[in-house]
């Protein structure tokens, strides 16, 4: 009986080794690689192909999506507005947006590509507001600030401007006026009385700014503007009215400036401040005045600009403004930011309308 039993585990045993898996090529020939097939081996992860759509990708960056556009120019004619603006770092493309209304719509009326655009079929008479989106492959940006411009007949002289602002300085006085539509260029007059028929012609601009110097401290001066183009001048602007003083106290801190990329600089610009007599830019890479560096010298009242060259491309630079005069200097502006770019170029104007 026990020889019959090793029989009948030895005949087992044969049986087993002679086992053939289903389904598999290999014939198991001995136990032990008959358990070790058994057992799956577990599937190491290889590197990911970036080209197989069924791959996890990685989450896409957000800070990546560019800055916003700064204050866009336009340009009115007839029928028409051009649009052009400082180009941003990083953009593929712009979408300019404009509306009657000073809401912004959800669709935009451009795609370009360049940082000019032009936009027809426009009533004449009827002011547009402008926005500007940077585009790349990240996002969209916020809107750019809001710009302006009324389209005018080509045949007819400009609309009259509207109400002057009058910034008092010391032996001079600076003036700003909204843009009017088909205007090319102002005129700026000035008298010691209320009477605009016996004022003389101060000065021709062909912006909204004018500041008009040597006056006599603490005289009362009235102001008129005219618009001209080359079909005529409008009627006079409402009067308004100046008096230049000595400071008795630094000015005030300016406002926030706005900061234009080019390639290897930076175009600052500021509104101008009450009293003020020169203003200092000062820049540095970090937002924190107390680390930044005066560039060059004072720049003078009359000029309310100045390019900042000698940057790198791709840094981001911070850029603040202080007002001064004979009393002192006012504090720091808020902090603007621009960055150079080699991308950065003038606009130029386009030959057909798109």
């Amino acid at each position: 009986m026990k020889n019959r039993g090793v029989f009948k585990f030895a005949a087992c045993v044969t049986l087993l080794w002679a086992l053939v898996l289903p389904g598999c090529e290999q014939v198991v020939t001995s136990p032990r690689s008959f358990f070790e097939n058994l057992v799956e081996e577990p599937t190491v992860p290889g590197p990911t192909d970036p080209s197989d759509p069924t791959e996890p990708s990685e989450p896409v960056p957000d800070d990546n999506t560019p800055a916003a556009p700064s204050l866009p120019k336009v340009s009115a004619s007839d029928g028409l507005i051009t649009v052009s603006w400082s180009a941003v770092e990083g953009a593929v493309s712009y979408e300019v947006y404009y509306s009657d209304t000073q809401t912004a719509p959800g669709t935009p009326a451009k795609i370009p590509v360049s940082t000019v655009a032009v936009i027809d079929g426009l009533t004449n008479k009827t002011t547009y507001y402008v926005w500007v989106k940077a585009v790349n492959t990240f996002g969209v940006s916020a809107l750019s600030p809001m710009a302006h411009g009324t389209p005018w007949p080509a045949s007819e002289a400009p609309d009259t401007p509207g109400a002057l602002t009058v910034i008092p300085g010391i032996n001079r006085l600076t003036l700003n006026w909204a843009p009017v539509g088909g205007a090319s260029s102002y005129d700026v007059y000035i008298n010691t009385t209320p009477s605009s028929g016996s004022a003389g012609l101060s000065a021709t601009v062909t912006g909204t700014t004018a500041v008009i110097g040597s006056l006599t401290n603490e005289t009362i001066y009235y102001f008129w503007i005219k618009a001209r183009n080359a079909n005529g001048a409008s009627g006079f602007s409402p009067m308004e009215v100046g008096t230049p003083t000595a400071p008795t106290s630094a000015p005030t801190a300016p406002g926030a400036p706005v900061v234009s990329p080019g390639n290897k600089q930076l175009t600052v610009s500021w509104a101008a401040v009450e009293m003020a007599m020169a203003y200092e830019v000062w820049v540095g890479t970090s937002n924190n005045s107390a680390s930044a560096s005066k560039h060059g010298g004072d720049v003078s009242e009359g000029e309310l600009s100045t390019i900042i060259t000698g940057l790198n491309n791709g840094t981001a630079y911070y850029v603040w403004v202080k007002a001064k005069n004979t009393i002192g200097a006012s504090g720091f502006s808020p902090a603007a930011i621009g960055t150079p770019s080699a991308f950065a170029a003038k606009p130029e104007e386009p030959g057909t309308p798109y």
